[in-house]
């Protein structure tokens, strides 16, 4: 349970540091280059949801955030999502 609660918050984290990026018009490119990978390595983390911990702090940072709060910020939403399953389950 722990494994897969942990799993949603970082995908989840990574999902939000990608709005950040939207937010700010960072594109794929720029951010490659921040991180000095290619564009479809920056693409393949967004879309698998996971990254280097390194890179995280190193892209929030580009985009003016601190990568604890976003982290902090998915982990609320990931509680939020898990009370709304486990109350519908009660409901049913």
């Amino acid at each position: 349970m722990h494994s897969e609660y942990s799993t949603l918050t970082a995908k989840k984290a990574i999902s939000l540091l990608r709005a950040a990026a939207v937010e700010k018009g960072s594109s794929f490119n720029k951010q490659a280059k921040i991180l000095g990978i290619g564009n479809h390595a920056i693409s393949a983390r967004y879309t698998n949801g996971d990254m280097r911990v390194s890179e995280f702090f190193t892209l929030a940072n580009a985009f003016g955030q601190r990568a604890s709060d976003i982290v902090k910020q998915a982990e609320i939403i990931t509680e939020q999502q898990k009370a709304n399953i486990k109350q519908g389950s009660k409901n049913e």
